[in-house]
């Protein structure tokens, strides 16, 4: 792990992806929040940045209001929110935007055994 100072803000680059904006609150691993957190990884020549925001987790669920998006070269976007949480499903809203357009599709995934599942 290699630790980047920029001014007042740092960053940890671990195998090569670079971690940043890092604001965690850890229970273990089926229960935490990252609060905010940034992580820039290399893909096909370039980069993506994913970006957590609020992103609680519950017994291995993702909570509402939860949000996670990934931005990528040439405005191109996609992002994933928890919109709802019932002990047997977890309903999300993804948007994805390239070359100008956008669309927003609604996606419900079962809760098994702590487990989302998308069929």
């Amino acid at each position: 792990m290699d630790i980047i100072y920029a001014g007042s803000n740092i960053s940890y680059v671990v195998d090569g992806q670079q971690f940043a904006n890092l604001n965690i609150d850890y229970t273990d691993d089926d229960n935490f929040t990252i609060v905010s957190g940034d992580l820039q990884a290399p893909v096909d020549g370039g980069n993506v940045e994913i970006r957590f925001r609020n992103w609680a987790v519950v017994e291995g669920v993702p909570q509402t209001g939860a949000t996670v998006t990934a931005v990528g070269a040439n405005n191109t976007s996609a992002s994933l929110e928890v919109i709802s949480t019932t002990a047997d499903s977890a309903t999300f809203e993804v948007t994805i935007t390239a070359d100008g357009t956008t669309q927003t599709r609604i996606v419900v995934a079962s809760i098994v055994n702590g487990q989302v599942i998308v069929q």
